[in-house]
């Protein structure tokens, strides 16, 4: 989205800034960040109730609608973490989960985190819109709209006039130090001399190193183009030195980052695409899970998924020290033989390939409810993932989706248990609704153990952790 001075953020970072921000503060749930002036903090962007103008008021409307409030007012969600004894921010823990498990509570922090996410893009066009010329390689990089991004979501999208005036050039002043930009800005530049130069940083040294890995990893496992340079240098295509990346790719070649990408393990949530190889198609029910509806070779992704989920399938019951040499293999994207050798051992062991297809079809099922849970899929997008899962393999999945989650909302507690559903295999806005209801309640993890039940006693998840 541009700003007012048009100044755009690469389309590929601001379509994954949720995942990003969310991996970039731990991804919790609800806690309460013992440090400055923080009080509790809710969602994958851990939103700080005492900072919002509007989420408390929201969720304690929520709440006392549905006669759960107890002893909890509507002032204390907005309390900072100085302000609330150990038992109140008990009550106020569960309360707030309570409410987030309903349709309403999480429509209210969607609403929050998307109003949040067009702050952090709208701020960084701001302050790269007069970059100087030592910043506009950062600036328009992928990697720096990223650093950026991390450092506003950090400190909010109103303490960064004094970074704009860095950037651009200027004397700024940090925490009452005066800093300036001094030659080409590189991250670990941008790190070193300015958001390590933060009061914050220097008081919680370890978590600014973790912080800095984090990013680091994340882009590592979703490398993008660079964006075309925008300001004084438009017209010119942008490449990104090798200085701005993570030391771990500094010098090496696209290629060589890209086979290092496909290296890598499937990291269950935050991982995208990635390297796009096209392996050989594979025949039989295996094959048609990992067909692709453009009748494309399957990307490298869903191969890791079928490898992780084979050597799942393969794994000795017991400690074997030849297992890392002769039975697990490789999972790095490449439908080739020793995949397909692992796959035949597989099959065996499960009793045929097709007993096989509906390990693998829940294991896909799986990964889509831990990227739903993270927020980086859609539950518009819950029809076609089961139509490209289960329902390749079984006419009835629809009902057999809503049979499990006629079971599942007995698991739930009352005041949010969903009407049961009716058994019709549309997958519809109510069966959605459900689900959602059912995800945010039990978590990723068991409710994808039911949905798999309910299509047969056969299909078992994957080992925690596999994927």
């Amino acid at each position: 989205m541009p700003n007012s001075t048009g100044f755009k953020m690469h389309p590929e970072v601001a379509s994954t800034l949720r995942d990003f921000l969310a991996g970039a503060e731990g991804g919790n749930k609800i806690s309460v960040v013992r440090n400055g002036n923080s009080g509790l903090s809710v969602g994958p962007l851990q939103v700080d109730l005492s900072k919002d103008p509007e989420l408390p008021g929201k969720i304690y409307k929520i709440g006392s609608d549905l006669g759960i409030a107890g002893k909890i007012g509507p002032e204390d969600l907005k309390k900072t973490h100085t302000q609330i004894d150990s038992a109140k921010e008990k009550e106020m823990t569960a309360f707030v989960g309570a409410v987030l498990q309903t349709t309403e509570g999480q429509a209210a922090l969607a609403d929050t985190e998307h109003k949040q996410l067009g702050e952090v893009e709208k701020t960084v066009g701001r302050v790269c819109a007069n970059a100087a010329p030592d910043a506009q390689a950062f600036c328009n990089s992928p990697e720096g709209q990223r650093e950026i991004a991390a450092y506003v979501h950090q400190f909010g999208a109103g303490d960064t006039r004094e970074l704009g005036k860095y950037l651009a050039g200027k004397e700024a002043t940090l925490d009452g130090k005066t800093v300036k930009l001094d030659g080409e800005l590189t991250i670990a530049g941008f790190r070193a001399d300015y958001r390590d130069a933060t009061k914050w940083a220097k008081a919680n040294p370890d978590a600014a190193a973790n912080r800095d890995k984090q990013v680091d990893d994340f882009n590592a496992k979703n490398p993008v183009a660079p964006v075309p340079r925008q300001g004084a240098d438009a017209g010119t295509a942008a490449t990104a030195p090798d200085s701005l990346l993570p030391q771990t790719a500094a010098g090496a070649s696209e290629t060589e980052r890209a086979a290092a990408f496909a290296r890598s393990e499937i990291q269950s949530t935050d991982e995208q695409t990635g390297n796009d190889r096209t392996p050989e198609p594979l025949a039989g029910p295996v094959g048609l899970l990992l067909a692709r509806e453009d009748g494309r070779a399957p990307d490298a992704r869903a191969v890791k998924l079928l490898q992780t989920t084979i050597n799942d399938a393969n794994r000795p019951a017991s400690f074997d020290w030849n297992w890392s040499k002769t039975g697990r293999i490789d999972v790095d994207g490449d439908l080739g033989p020793q995949t397909l050798a692992g796959l035949a051992r597989a099959s065996d062991r499960l009793g045929g390939e097709d007993a096989f297809a509906q390990r693998f079809a829940a294991a896909s099922f799986h990964d889509y409810a831990k990227r739903l849970d993270r927020g980086i899929e859609r539950y518009e997008n819950l029809p076609a993932m089961l139509d490209a899962t289960f329902g390749r393999l079984d006419p009835d999945a629809g009902i057999a989706l809503q049979d499990s989650l006629n079971v599942t909302r007995e698991e739930l507690p009352t005041h949010v248990r969903y009407p049961e559903l009716l058994r019709d295999g549309n997958i519809g806005p109510v069966t959605t609704e459900a689900f959602r209801t059912a995800l945010y309640g039990l978590g990723p993890d068991h409710l994808a153990e039911n949905v798999a039940a309910a299509f047969g006693g056969r299909l078992r998840m994957p080992r925690a952790g596999a994927l």
